[in-house]
């Protein structure tokens, strides 16, 4: 009888053991991301089975604003976003640990109505453009008007934190205009819209993935094999004609219907880990903004899991 008692405790600390070390450790990697280019290959390494491939289970859900997804990240629906350095800054100054795992290849774009008599950059004083306040999008309008020497608080910034309803709202004439990312920007200039500038023109990439402190933590063996798929869809898109694959994003990203006519998909670098550069400029802009207390820098919202 002791012998039996002796083996079914060992048993129940073998288990005990066996769950512990397991603890903490999520079943699939939950992403949130929006409507643009940056997400393209996240959903192509889903849609190929590359995160299946690599072990990895992964859940992708789409928001329609930044306003929506930085939520669900809070109420810790989500393991990581694609988003942006401002967001990292925004993030860590409420207290959340999250941070920048990856640098993010998406394209943004300022437009202007087709009706407008705005030509250049000068034109926009005193006009209405339309943004998400706090976000990325005000951030890329004022980096643009500063670089060529306009005060943003000469433009009549307008909250429209819905990607969507921002492109229906510059497309029917609501707005003189707005900031877009791709390919959204180029749905906008194939119904007339007017392109002013585009963030590479001010040497501004500010795009990232960022994740909580508990993921990274709980799931570092994963994060490899998502970086393998991630790059292995880079491949696949860099080496394939967009036709092949095209209607996927399409649905996956609810772009505008007919977006494949006149919209070209990049070529995407393997991915890196964020940019300092980047990430000094946006904490900069969020501290002139009084948003954040203190400039953080990039050792403490950055971590590299992809050396480890």
């Amino acid at each position: 009888m002791r012998i039996k008692k002796i083996l079914l405790l060992l048993s129940c600390l073998l288990i005990f053991s066996s769950c512990s070390g397991e603890q903490g450790k999520d079943e699939s990697l939950k992403i949130g991301l929006l409507p643009d280019d940056s997400s393209i290959p996240i959903v192509i390494a889903d849609e190929m089975g590359y995160f299946e491939e690599v072990g990895l289970q992964v859940e992708l859900q789409l928001f329609r604003s930044a306003m929506d997804r930085d939520a669900a990240i809070q109420a810790n629906e989500l393991h990581c976003v694609s988003t942006d350095v401002l967001s990292l800054g925004l993030f860590r100054e409420s207290g959340l640990s999250t941070y920048g795992v990856a640098q993010t290849e998406g394209t943004y774009s300022l437009l202007v109505n087709a009706n407008t008599d705005i030509y250049k950059m000068e034109d926009l004083i005193e006009k209405s453009v339309g943004i998400s306040f706090n976000t990325l999008m005000e951030y890329l309008l004022d980096t643009a008007l500063i670089y060529n020497e306009i005060n943003p608080d000469q433009v009549n910034k307008v909250s429209i934190p819905s990607i969507p309803a921002r492109l229906e709202m510059l497309n029917t004439g609501k707005i003189d205009g707005a900031t877009l990312p791709e390919p959204l920007a180029s749905g906008a200039i194939a119904d007339g819209s007017r392109l002013l500038s585009k963030n590479d023109e001010f040497d501004t990439y500010p795009g990232i993935l960022m994740m909580t402190d508990e993921y990274i933590n709980n799931n570092a063996s994963d994060l490899k094999g998502f970086y393998e798929a991630y790059n292995k869809a880079v491949a696949y898109i860099n080496n394939t004609p967009q036709e092949a694959y095209f209607s996927i994003i399409n649905e996956r990203l609810a772009f505008p219907e007919g977006l494949e006519a006149y919209y070209e998909v990049k070529k995407y670098q393997s991915i890196a880990l964020p940019d300092e550069k980047e990430i000094e400029k946006g904490m900069q802009w969020l501290m002139d903004k009084d948003l954040i207390s203190k400039e953080y820098t990039y050792d403490e919202l950055v971590v590299d899991t992809m050396s480890k």
